[in-house]
């Protein structure tokens, strides 16, 4: 299970590392957040408008020690896990935790 866990936890932070660093701009700041102890990972953005500060969550993952890798926000219109099939991660251990139980079970992703 521990080689499983690192697996997955590389795959995250590589993947939100990269995707963080690769959309800043002048008045926006993406940040890869990764909390290595309790496993949880995520990416905000940061940006002013005028005079307001905004900081938002784009993705929040939770690499749970039963090997699930559960995704609780994505707030873009990419295919996460999708594309976390594609870099190894099985379906049967992905959650899209932002869905209700009753909706998980038509993902073809696992429910809990």
């Amino acid at each position: 299970m521990a080689r499983k866990l690192s697996k997955y936890q590389k795959i995250v932070c590589d993947y939100l590392a990269d995707y963080a660093q690769n959309r800043n701009r002048k008045t926006t700041t993406y940040q890869f957040l990764a909390d290595s102890k309790r496993h949880h990972y995520q990416v905000l953005r940061m940006q002013w408008d005028k005079n307001v500060f905004y900081c938002t969550i784009i993705f929040h993952f939770e690499l749970a020690e039963t090997g699930k890798l559960w995704i609780w926000v994505n707030n873009t219109d990419i295919l996460i896990a999708e594309e976390l099939v594609n870099l190894g991660i099985p379906k049967e251990d992905i959650v899209l935790g932002f869905h209700s139980p009753e909706i998980r079970t038509h993902t073809g992703y696992a429910v809990a």
